[in-house]
C-alpha cells in the first residue's frame, strides 16, 4: 500500500514538474531567441535545459533523503509500525566468524574506529593479509606470488608491505619534520653567525680592559670565562622567553594526533642545555683569542 502511494506521489510530482517547466518556457522564450541570435545551437539549448532539470532533481533528492531520516520517527509513531531504510539497498546482516582485538588501521591522527572484515565476492574488491617473518620476506614473496597465480590466474599480483603502508601514511609528517629540521638548523646556524659577530665586536671594544686585566695577573681561563659569561646570560634569558612559546607550539602540533605522547619538562631542559652549549662553543673561540692576545699590543699607546 505504501509503495502504491509513493508511486502516486511520484507521478504527481513528475506531472507538476512538467507543468512548471511548460509554464516557464513562455517566460524564457526571449532568452532562447537571444541565445539563438548570438549563435547558440539547438543541442546547446537542449543540454542547458536538461542540465538544469537534472540539477534540480539532485537537489530535491538530497533534501528528500534528509526529510526521510528526520521524519521517519514521526511516521513510525503515527502508524505504530517501525519503518526503516534498508541501508540504501545493502544487506546489513551477516555472520560473525571471528573477533579481533582493537587496532588502529589508520594513522595516529585518528582514534580507533569500528572495523568490519567481510568477504563480499559480488563487490569485486578484496585484500588478502599475510603475516610473514621479517627475516624471510624475500624468500616468501615468490612463493606467495606462485600461489596467487595458481588460485587467481585472471587477476594481477599486487602487494604492499605493512611498513610501506605506514611510510605512505606518515609521509606528510616525515616531510614536515624534515622541513622543520632543516629550517631549525638554518636558524641555529644564522644565530651562531650573529653571536660570533657580537662576540668579536665585544672582544675588540674591550681589548684594553683585557690587556689591563692580564697585566694585573688575570689568567686566560678567567678572561675567557668573563667574556663568555656576559653572552651566556643573554642566551639563558632568550631560552626562558622561548620555552613558553615552544611549549604552546608543540602542544598545538600534538593536538592533531588522537594518540600522542605527553610533554615532559626534561625535553625542554635538554634543548636549553644544547642551545647553551652551542652558544658557548661559538663564543669561546673569540673569548680565548682575546684572552691569549699579547697585552703589549693593546697598551703600548697608553
Amino acid at each position: 500500500m505504501f509503495f502504491g502511494i509513493a508511486l502516486i506521489v511520484l507521478a504527481i510530482a513528475c506531472i507538476n514538474f512538467m507543468n512548471l517547466s511548460t509554464a516557464r518556457s513562455a517566460e524564457r522564450a526571449r532568452e532562447v531567441g537571444v541565445r539563438k541570435s548570438v549563435g547558440a545551437h539547438r543541442w546547446q539549448l537542449g543540454a542547458q535545459f536538461i542540465g538544469e532539470s537534472l540539477l534540480l532533481s539532485l537537489i530535491a533528492l538530497f533534501i528528500a533523503l534528509i526529510l526521510v531520516e528526520t521524519l521517519l520517527p514521526v511516521v513510525n509513531n503515527l502508524i505504530q509500525r517501525r519503518l526503516q531504510l534498508p541501508n540504501f539497498g545493502f544487506d546489513s546482516l551477516g555472520t560473525i566468524v571471528g573477533i579481533a582485538k582493537d587496532f588502529n588501521f589508520n594513522s595516529l591522527h585518528h582514534a580507533i574506529e569500528t572495523m568490519f572484515l567481510f568477504n563480499q565476492k559480488e563487490w569485486g574488491f578484496s585484500n588478502l593479509s599475510i603475516k610473514i617473518s621479517g627475516q624471510h620476506a624475500k624468500e616468501a614473496l615468490p612463493f606467495i606470488q606462485y600461489v596467487w597465480q595458481c588460485s587467481f590466474p585472471d587477476h594481477p599480483f599486487e602487494y604492499q608491505f605493512l611498513d610501506e603502508h605506514f611510510a605512505e601514511v606518515y609521509r606528510a609528517d616525515a616531510q614536515v619534520s624534515t622541513i622543520v629540521g632543516v629550517l631549525a638548523g638554518l636558524a641555529v646556524f644564522i644565530s651562531c653567525l650573529g653571536l660570533f659577530g657580537l662576540a668579536s665586536y665585544s672582544a675588540k671594544t674591550r681589548v684594553k680592559e683585557i690587556g689591563i686585566r692580564k697585566v694585573l695577573g688575570a689568567s686566560v681561563q678567567h678572561i675567557g670565562a668573563m667574556l663568555s659569561a656576559d653572552f651566556l646570560k643573554y642566551v639563558l634569558v632568550a631560552a626562558l622567553l622561548a620555552l613558553p612559546l615552544a611549549w604552546i607550539a608543540v602542544d598545538a602540533w600534538l593536538q592533531d594526533y588522537a594518540y600522542r605522547v605527553s610533554m615532559s619538562w626534561w625535553i625542554f631542559g635538554i634543548a636549553v642545555l644544547i642551545a647553551t652549549l652551542i652558544a658557548f662553543i661559538t663564543i669561546s673561540f673569540q673569548a680565548i683569542r682575546a684572552a691569549i692576545a699579547n697585552p703589549v699590543e693593546s697598551l703600548r699607546n697608553e
